[in-house]
């Protein structure tokens, strides 16, 4: 059972977006097995479970050590 289906993003619609312009676009995409989904938010229209997981990710990016890559 991968994560996306225990969060019920499976079940999401592909596109949320507000009516307005100059906001900020959220995509996330999932592979699998050969397989991809991906779900576009414009304007923090998406569901809870979508918000949900986008913080849980951003909470793991920000306890990374990035370093700069070519210099």
């Amino acid at each position: 059972c991968s994560l996306a289906e225990r969060t019920g993003l499976e079940v999401l619609e592909p596109k949320y977006q507000g009516n307005w312009t100059d906001d900020e676009t959220i995509t996330i995409q999932f592979e699998r097995d050969g397989s991809s989904f991906a779900i576009e938010d414009y304007g923090r229209q998406a569901p809870p479970e979508f918000h949900a997981f986008r913080s849980l990710f951003d909470e793991l990016i920000e306890q990374q050590a990035w370093l700069p890559v070519g210099e």
